[in-house]
């Protein structure tokens, strides 16, 4: 009856139809006068039912409980909330606009630019309250758990954390060789007996295990899923560092910053924010650390530093960001020809008039093109190219390019 329906007021319901019209049209009756008060409204319609019959004949025929939990588990509706149910979170911040806690940041880098020099800076802010390399002051400070095994803890971790101002007494490491999907229990555990404001794998692909390709997404998605519940269910904030991939250095580099690393793409798209070190194309002198992504709030600007005898010295905030960076690198090396090249390929092949945008894409990779160095050319170019959605011969759309054509105006004499 409808009048039963408000006792159902924020209950998760399942409704059981008897398996003919009758009852279908009775089950969907009941299903609308339920929605208004019951969370959710889910009907089933078991297996295996005769015309007529119903859950009775079900049960009767061997029908469990178990089997009818696991149906509900398999075909129901998931979890559907109404946003203006949902309140407004603040993000959490370790290192305000670069570092989140509830999530995975990314430190990205080739050898020798300074990632784990890098990861020792921030271990000092944390354990000994030292600025950060924005010159912003922590807002909390505690311990520190890191897992690394490339570096001997007695000869180069210490030394390197008290070189630059760490609190060693607040900093922990794990230099057995785990592997996170067989070992996540052995790492959860030391977690819960550190209680860390952060966690550090540097690098990850050691703690991946033989058995994880890191280059299949479905494998790289399972193992940070993993390292990423670990910091929403303790608020805490993790750095995992990976080196870039052969040939991804900033100059003449054609590939976007956010695909330089080694490993699947997963790695950063699971990640809350990606730093990366590198050399700054503008002052030899110098590197950066550029943040690459973050989806909690606006790109940050790159942090400038050097490193003397394996100590890092933060030079200050430099006017490049990760949309700006090859940019800067093509004044220099081999990145200017290849721009240069890009440009006039794109003026040539569009003289005579528009082409399909992907057809210009094949014959720029034809031509030995990167998809990463024309998508510069086009944004060189500016307002001298546009590109306008159009119908094929067939009927479909499809994207076009063409040069803009100029715009003439005539003046009264």
């Amino acid at each position: 009856r409808s009048s039963f329906a408000p006792h159902f007021r924020g209950r998760d319901v399942v409704i059981l139809p008897d398996n003919d019209e009758a009852g279908r049209k009775y089950a969907e009756k009941a299903a609308r006068d339920l929605k208004e008060h019951a969370r959710s409204v889910f009907t089933l319609q078991l297996p295996g039912l005769e015309e007529g019959e119903d859950i009775v004949e079900w049960i009767e025929r061997g029908g469990t409980r178990d089997e009818l939990l696991s149906l509900l588990r398999r075909t129901r509706m998931p979890n559907v909330r109404c946003m203006s149910e949902i309140n407004w979170e603040e993000v959490d911040w370790l290192w305000d606009g670069f570092i989140p806690k509830s999530g995975i940041t990314l430190l990205t880098g080739d050898p020798g630019t300074g990632k784990s020099t890098t990861v020792t800076s921030l271990i000092a802010s944390i354990t000994s309250g030292i600025p950060y390399p924005d010159g912003s002051e922590p807002s909390d400070t505690g311990n520190v758990l890191l897992f690394a095994v490339e570096d001997s803890p007695s000869q180069v971790v210490r030394p390197r954390l008290e070189a630059q101002g760490a609190d060693v007494r607040n900093v922990y490491i794990v230099d057995e060789l785990l592997q996170i999907n067989s070992d996540i229990g052995k790492i959860r555990e030391a977690i819960e007996a550190i209680d860390p404001l952060l966690i550090v794998f540097d690098p990850i692909m050691s703690f991946l295990g033989g058995k994880v390709d890191a280059n299949r997404a479905n494998e790289v998605r399972e193992v940070m899923k993993l390292l990423d519940a670990i910091t929403k269910e303790r608020n805490i904030a993790m750095v995992v560092v990976r080196h870039t991939k052969k040939g991804s250095s900033n100059r003449g580099n054609p590939d976007l910053l956010l695909y330089a690393g080694q490993g699947s793409i997963d790695f950063v798209a699971l990640a809350r924010s990606e730093l990366q070190t590198r050399a700054n194309p503008q002052n030899a002198e110098e590197r950066l650390l550029i943040q690459t992504k973050c989806n909690l709030g606006p790109l940050q600007k790159a942090q400038a530093y050097r490193i003397d005898e394996g100590r890092i010295e933060w030079l200050g905030e430099r006017d490049i960001t990760a949309d700006s960076f090859h940019d800067a690198a093509a004044g220099t090396g081999s990145a200017a020809p290849a721009l240069s090249e890009a440009k006039d390929f794109i003026r040539a092949v569009l003289k005579d008039g528009p082409m399909r945008s992907k057809d210009l894409a094949d014959q720029a990779k034809e031509n030995g093109i990167s998809k990463g160095t024309l998508e510069r050319a086009y944004k060189a170019l500016g307002e001298e190219v546009e590109k306008t959605l159009a119908r094929n011969g067939d009927g479909k759309q499809a994207w076009y390019t063409s040069l803009r054509k100029p715009v003439v105006t005539f003046c009264d004499s």
